[in-house]
């Protein structure tokens, strides 16, 4: 064998490896140096936008301590037809850029529009948007009466199933936690009398007073975005209104304000005094 060819094999593999070794965190640090260049261009092109609309845009983990709200969203703060509100926006696994996702891809993250000063002024009211996997936290199941035995057994058993179900849509939805998330009770489901809206939704409810307030009007807005997977929560802390999906454009913004705007008069909520900007609680967090 050539002298050159055989000094070329013995070298060869430790090049490879020293090319390994000096490459990937080459790689990785140009990786991580694009990725904080896009970050800094959808915080600045999300400013910008907000600023021509009049709202005010917050990036993720710029929240002052104390202040309410996701650390973890994309946050838009604003006032529409009197109606002071906040609009958080992540997706997840702490992907930070937003953009015009396609439909099918909301399991991805989620958009959250909420109003501190439209309260119940006592109770709570959730809409579930039956759609997707929802159907499987709807279960209202009680042991008969009279009944003992295996079947109660099972009956309660199906009943906890049911609760952990509601729970965990509240939380993934909602972000709800703490004394709102365990008042929520399968027991609470709230029958709405009207077959076209409840093929649409499903209501928890430890008020029924509440599904008098939830009008004709403020049914018919509800189906009418029923079909862009609009879920509600709705207590004496505030209003809140969720989409699947982190969908942020300027058109959209000022869409999900309009519609949260309207849903406060036609609900008829309460104005307590509350926390300032819209939101509702520094307790929530992104699922």
């Amino acid at each position: 064998m050539d002298p050159l060819e055989n000094l070329i094999l013995q070298v060869w593999p430790l090049a490879g490896v020293l090319a390994l070794f000096v490459g990937l965190p080459a790689l990785g640090w140009w990786m991580r140096r694009g990725q904080a260049r896009r970050l800094d261009a959808q915080r600045t092109h999300n400013a910008t936008q907000a600023a021509r609309l009049g709202l005010q845009y917050a990036p993720p983990g710029t929240l002052a301590p104390g202040d309410a709200g996701d650390a973890a969203a994309h946050r838009y703060t604003g006032t529409t037809d009197g109606v002071a509100w906040v609009i958080e926006a992540s997706l997840l696994a702490d992907q930070h850029i937003v953009s015009q996702l396609a439909r099918g891809e909301g399991q991805r993250g989620f958009t959250r529009w909420s109003c501190a000063q439209a309260g119940t002024g006592g109770g709570y009211l959730m809409l579930m948007n039956l759609q997707g996997n929802a159907g499987a936290a709807t279960a209202t199941t009680r042991p008969p009466r009279g009944e003992h035995g295996l079947m109660a057994g099972i009956a309660r058993l199906a009943d906890r199933a049911a609760e952990a179900a509601l729970q965990a849509y509240a939380r993934m939805s909602f972000g709800m936690e703490g004394p709102a998330l365990g008042a929520l009770k399968p027991a609470h489901h709230l029958p709405l009398g009207d077959s076209t809206f409840e093929s649409a939704f499903r209501a928890f409810s430890d008020t029924p007073a509440l599904r008098e307030r939830c009008g004709p009007q403020a049914r018919e807005a509800l189906l009418r975005e029923h079909p862009a997977e609009v879920a509600l929560w709705w207590n004496e802390s505030g209003l809140m209104l969720r989409w699947p999906g982190s969908r942020l454009s300027p058109a959209q913004i000022a869409a999900h304000a309009q519609f949260g705007a309207t849903l406060v008069h036609l609900l008829r909520a309460t104005t307590p005094a509350s926390v300032g900007d819209g939101s509702m609680n520094s307790t929530r967090r992104s699922p």
